[in-house]
C-alpha cells in the first residue's frame, strides 16, 4: 500500500492573540500516482478572528481535501499552533478536559478538537519557516482582503 505525501501551506494575514479582520488560505499540495503535482487551495475571510482561531480553520478545512490516509506536512507561520502540535499540548489538553497548564479553559477548544480528529488517520506533521508558496498565498490574500472593502 502506497501512502501519499501531502503539503498543506497555511498563511493568514493576522497576527498575534488581538481579534480582527483577516484573511487566510490553504494550499494543499500532492503527487498523482501518475506522478502529476496537483495544488488545491481556498481563501477565506473573517470579520472578527485571531491567528490561532483562523489558523486552525483553515488546517482543518485543507485536511478536509484529502481523501485517503496521508503522510502530511502542515507548515504554518502561527506559532502558538506549531508548538501546540510538536509540543504535544492537544494531548495534554484532551486529557485533562481542555483545560491548560495554567488551569484555564483552551481557547478555541472546539477547532483544537476538530483539528485533533482530522489528525487522527494521518501521520502529521508540523513545520514553520518560509516555503516557495509563501509570497503568492500572502499576495492572494491582501488582494482578496482588499477587494472586500
Amino acid at each position: 500500500m502506497s501512502v501519499f505525501n501531502v503539503n498543506i501551506y497555511i498563511e493568514t494575514t493576522i497576527k498575534g492573540p488581538r481579534t480582527g479582520r483577516a484573511a487566510g488560505t490553504y494550499l494543499v499540495e500532492y503527487i498523482t500516482p501518475e506522478g502529476i503535482p496537483r495544488t488545491r487551495g481556498k481563501i477565506f475571510l473573517s470579520h472578527k478572528t485571531t491567528e490561532n482561531a483562523l489558523t486552525l480553520a483553515l488546517i482543518i478545512r485543507a485536511f478536509g481535501e484529502l481523501s485517503k490516509t496521508c503522510s502530511v506536512r502542515v507548515n504554518t507561520q502561527c506559532g502558538h499552533v506549531y508548538n501546540a502540535v510538536k509540543n504535544d499540548w492537544i494531548r495534554q489538553w484532551e486529557k485533562n478536559g481542555w483545560i491548560n497548564a495554567k488551569e484555564d479553559p483552551v481557547k478555541n477548544a472546539e477547532l483544537w478538537k476538530m483539528l485533533a480528529a482530522v489528525m487522527k488517520k494521518h501521520l502529521v506533521e508540523f513545520d514553520t519557516g518560509y516555503h516557495s508558496y509563501q509570497a503568492l498565498m500572502q499576495d492572494k490574500i491582501w488582494k482578496a482582503l482588499e477587494g472586500e472593502r
